[in-house]
């Protein structure tokens, strides 16, 4: 946590560099925006009026914040837990990018939407784990502050009750970060005060047989840094082939010319070899569908989107983190940008960290 204070005249500037700091200061927000005080109690206090709170429940809602594609699938987690736990029947999901997820039902987040859905007795779960989504947080609890019903504020280690008996209640516990843990672990950390925690040393990894008789791969991400070099895609899709593919579907990624030109290179590269198919997508719920009518059975490509729709779908992907992509001395920088960090702890998921100046080495054991 750092505070930064600069005072020019009668103008005081605090600048909250993320932490405590800040959430202390956005906590008292929701407390000032509903009017009631924040009242601390344990986690397993609240374990037990989420668990009730449950019980009686008509059917729960769950409102995505994320504006990273990828994050949703990720989100899906807190939901899955949820279910499990407490047997609830979800009604509506909403996220801003409906589209790319109807292979997971959302429907368009509006507040027109939300407020036509809720109703009394109904649970509403909101992850709000990044700092920045706390002003949509307010504005849906600004919505139905006078609907009956219960917020899992999920992140925040936050139960409000709403309606005519408002309540904020809270476990008093610092809001856990993204800094020091697995993605999994941190999810975990995020439901502690909503669930009995899950301990992951128990995990057991579903390893099977790779298939390589259709594959799908992808070159690209919204980060040029995490990209295939040419060199690398060219070496990539020679292995797969002589490792007796029938057919390899290539992503065209967002159809830049750049990209086109780099895909039309490469397969030029490769003497135009027919099993190579080039593929463009609208949305990640388009290759969804595409995937599973293909009946691909393997995936190859960067850290982006793309793998987090194949852990959905249980679907091998063998995803290529790049030496450079993270700060190998910053325990945050490997949280956040590696594969320790957002890699799954077990099947489908196979993070691969490669060094493209040593690619032909680091490929040829994937293929051994």
């Amino acid at each position: 946590n750092k505070q930064i204070e600069k005072k020019i005249d009668d103008m005081s500037l605090i600048i909250c560099m993320r932490g405590n700091i800040l959430r202390n200061f956005q906590r008292d927000i929701l407390s000032k925006r509903l009017k009631v005080p924040i009242k601390k109690v344990s986690r397993k206090d609240i374990i037990s009026l989420v668990k009730e709170s449950a019980s009686k429940a008509s059917g729960a809602i769950y409102i995505n914040p994320y504006t990273y594609l990828g994050d949703t699938f990720i989100g899906e987690h807190f939901l899955k837990r949820l279910i499990s736990e407490y047997d609830l029947a979800i009604r509506k999901k909403f996220t801003i990018n409906s589209e790319s997820f109807r292979c997971l039902n959302y429907e368009e987040y509006s507040l027109s939407n939300v407020l036509n859905t809720i109703m009394d007795e109904d649970m509403v779960i909101i992850p709000d784990l990044i700092d920045t989504h706390f002003t949509k947080t307010l504005e849906v609890l600004d919505l139905i502050k006078d609907i009956q019903c219960d917020v899992l504020l999920i992140g925040r280690e936050i139960l409000c009750k709403m309606g005519n008996k408002k309540e904020i209640v809270w476990s008093g516990e610092e809001d856990s970060l993204l800094r020091n843990k697995n993605i999994e672990e941190y999810m975990e950390d995020c439901l502690s005060s909503f669930i009995k925690r899950k301990n992951f040393f128990e995990v057991k990894i579903n390893a099977r047989k790779l298939s390589f008789q259709k594959v799908f791969v992808n070159f690209f991400s919204s980060q040029h840094p995490r990209n295939l070099n040419k060199e690398t895609a060219v070496y990539l899709l020679k292995k797969i082939l002589e490792y007796g593919s029938e057919i390899v579907y290539i992503s065209q990624g967002n159809a830049s010319d750049r990209e086109r030109l780099f895909v039309s290179e490469v397969i030029s590269l490769l003497n135009n070899d027919q099993r190579l198919k080039v593929t463009l997508f609208d949305n990640l719920s388009d290759l969804s569908d595409f995937i599973c009518k293909e009946e691909v059975k393997l995936c190859f490509g960067p850290d982006t989107s793309i793998p987090h729709l194949m852990n959905h779908l249980d679907i091998p992907h063998v995803t290529f983190i790049l030496r450079g992509q993270f700060d190998e001395t910053s325990i945050q920088s490997v949280c956040s940008n590696s594969s320790l960090g957002f890699a799954r702890f077990g099947f489908p998921q196979i993070p691969f960290y490669i060094d493209q100046r040593r690619y032909k080495e680091q490929i040829d054991g994937i293929f051994k």
